[in-house]
């Protein structure tokens, strides 16, 4: 028979996939565990019960979280069906109309752009968002114009059709050799014969009328023709970044592959001119694979995410002789629905073409090339479905909403090796994630409504509300969101009885400070068996006779080790306690298909573990 003593120092490798379960050769199993929900790995090792979710404000429906930075603050926006509501510091400073569908709110896309964000969709023209003298707006991108000509980029979609006007100013008739327009060119811009023309009326698919904005040099048949790139008949762009003082569109509908750089500080300028330095870029992502552009990330290169891999545009400066373009990996972006790339000291993670890889994407300097290097290959079961994605540089934290409701989290610090899983649940569904001004803001479903909430510190329960009251009350109101629900109440620090009807809670006795709302439950379970520097007791018998766990300000400590849950003591306070809680156990346990102990509770109070020492024994 042999004793053992050994101490988990911490849980930096996460929660493991079930086919992990068995390598117990891997360094990361000593350090990894069978289950961690509800709770949040900390970059040293230690895990702590979540926080929980603090109420904001109902939504009408589903939809997308943005955050916006502008010069008066930060805001954080949701965008729902075919409306935007912002929120400033907690409250709701504006709800504007939009054009985006439910469906459609899927494929957008953002990236900060003067004092807000530039919104795009590949069936919708970009929209502007951003507080203007104090008032929040929603516009269209408006192109510089010039002697008659916007200056937006153009393209030539078909190549055999040649195209005459019946004049050179005023109104005129455009007469095409072959099919050409449609209803949806109305408002769309021609270049032909050094000038332009806006059509004004599509009267079949070869004739159209148009007035003339900028003098054409004659009226005749030309194939040297172009026509706007982005328009309601040709599709819009599908992503959009700032880089080098260049506004930059990447990918449209019916130009999937194409990048579109805007002049050097003018970023609504897309005239290409002669090729100065300073002037307009557009090429193709041209492979034997088809590029369909996703995503753009302006960091030290531009970065283009495509459904095929992952490309750099580098230039220093970038003027259209010394723009390069190459391919570096092969991995390919999800298509399905747009998810961020979020950068995390100097990597871009980004989501890969089947939903189940989270790829950091990253140079590295003893090979002199990018990798895009699977971050949940030993998590991969906690990678699923995902839906948006953001990341908690305080807390050291990338959140990632999935499709069941869920939050994926990984707390990620490169200078200590952590890339660490856990899931995050509540009573509900959470639809999208964001972190504005330093906080984690989600937006929740329960039961058909809809909700924005913030992780807060201090809260241990879900979609709560904290009420004061200078005198001791029974009553307080503002609980309308939890009409219905089973409520857990935090009453001046300790749980008590209370019911919500109309709105109100209504307590046993009276209190000045009151927490409300709903209670998840924490799970915290180590590998299976015993471990023996990196071995474990695979078919032995083996005997745990203590276990004593370290904890961190922690005011409640549940665990199971064989027999069912004990409460252990701890001392009160609201401080709580922090030192060694042992406990003995009893009886002899089979193979190692079992963990040593499982901790798991929900009662709204704090709790942190950091280590936990295991005395057993083996028969040999």
């Amino acid at each position: 028979m042999t004793r053992l003593i050994t101490t988990k120092t911490g849980f930096t490798g996460g929660e493991l996939a079930p086919e992990i379960h068995g390598r117990t050769d891997l360094d990361v199993y000593a350090q990894g565990a069978r289950s961690l929900r509800n709770v949040i790995v900390r970059p040293t090792g230690g895990v702590s019960r979540r926080p929980g979710f603090g109420h904001l404000a109902a939504l009408p429906g589903p939809g997308r979280l943005i955050p916006v930075a502008s010069r008066s603050g930060t805001a954080v926006v949701a965008l729902c069906a075919l409306s935007a509501h912002v929120f400033v510091a907690g409250v709701r400073a504006a709800t504007l109309a939009t054009p985006w569908s439910e469906e459609r709110l899927r494929q957008i896309t953002w990236t900060p752009f003067d004092d807000g964000v530039l919104i795009t969709h590949p069936e919708h023209a970009p929209r502007h968002l951003r507080p203007l003298a104090g008032v929040w707006t929603l516009s269209d991108l408006a192109f510089d114009e010039q002697e008659g000509r916007r200056l937006q980029p153009h393209a030539r979609f078909a190549e055999t059709v040649t195209l005459a006007a019946s004049g050179t100013s005023g109104s005129v008739t455009l007469t095409a050799s072959d099919a050409l327009f449609t209803p949806a060119h109305q408002g769309v811009r021609f270049r032909l014969h050094s000038g332009e023309v806006e059509v004004v009326n599509p009267q079949s698919p070869t004739t159209a009328q148009a007035i003339v904005r900028k003098a054409l040099g004659t009226g005749t048949t030309t194939g040297a023709w172009t026509e706007a790139a982005f328009s309601p008949a040709r599709g819009w762009p599908r992503s959009a970044a700032l880089h080098q003082g260049r506004l930059v569109f990447g990918g449209s509908r019916d130009l999937p592959g194409r990048l579109w750089f805007s002049r050097t500080g003018r970023p609504l300028a897309f005239d290409t001119g002669s090729g100065l330095d300073d002037e307009s870029i557009v090429f193709d992502l041209a492979t034997a694979r088809a590029q369909t552009v996703r995503h753009l990330f302006a960091g030290r290169s531009l970065m283009v995410f495509t459904a095929a891999g992952e490309w750099i545009v580098t230039g220093t400066p970038l003027t259209p002789s010394t723009v390069q373009v190459q391919q570096q990996t092969h991995a390919g972006s999800l298509a399905e629905r747009s998810v961020p790339p979020i950068e995390v000291e100097g990597a871009v993670l980004f989501v890969g073409p089947q939903g189940t890889a989270l790829r950091e994407f990253l140079f590295v300097d003893t090979e002199q090339a990018y990798r895009a290097t699977d971050l949940a290959v030993l998590s991969r079961h906690l990678f699923e479905g995902p839906l948006d994605q953001a990341f908690d540089s305080a807390r050291r934290l990338l959140l990632i909403a999935r499709d069941d409701g869920s939050l994926a989290s990984v707390t990620l610090e490169r200078t200590l090796g952590v890339a660490a899983w856990s899931l995050l649940n509540t009573e509900g569904s959470v639809r999208s994630v964001a972190v504005a001004d330093g906080r984690v803001h989600v937006l929740v479903e329960r039961d058909g409504r809809f909700g924005l909430e913030w992780l807060t510190d201090g809260l241990d329960l879900d979609a709560a509300v904290v009420v004061d009251s200078a005198v001791p009350a029974a009553t307080f109101t503002g609980l309308d969101h939890l009409e219905g629900r089973d409520v857990a109440v935090l009453a001046d620090g300790e749980p008590r009885a209370g019911i919500v009807a109309g709105g109100t809670l209504t307590l046993d006795r009276p209190a000045s400070r009151v927490v409300a709302g709903l209670r998840f439950r924490h799970v915290v379970e180590p590998m299976p068996g015993v471990p023996d520097g990196g071995a474990t007791a695979l078919g032995r018998r083996f005997r745990v006779s203590r276990v004593t766990f370290q904890i961190l300000d922690s005011r409640r400590l549940t665990v199971d080790v064989g027999g069912g849950p004990r409460v252990l003591a701890l001392d009160d306070g609201a401080a709580g306690r922090t030192g060694e809680v042992g406990v003995n156990v009893l009886g002899w346990r089979s193979g190692s298909t079992a963990p040593p102990w499982r901790i798991e509770d929900d009662t709204a109070l704090p709790f942190t573990l950091l280590s936990v020492t295991t005395y057993s024994k083996v028969n040999q």
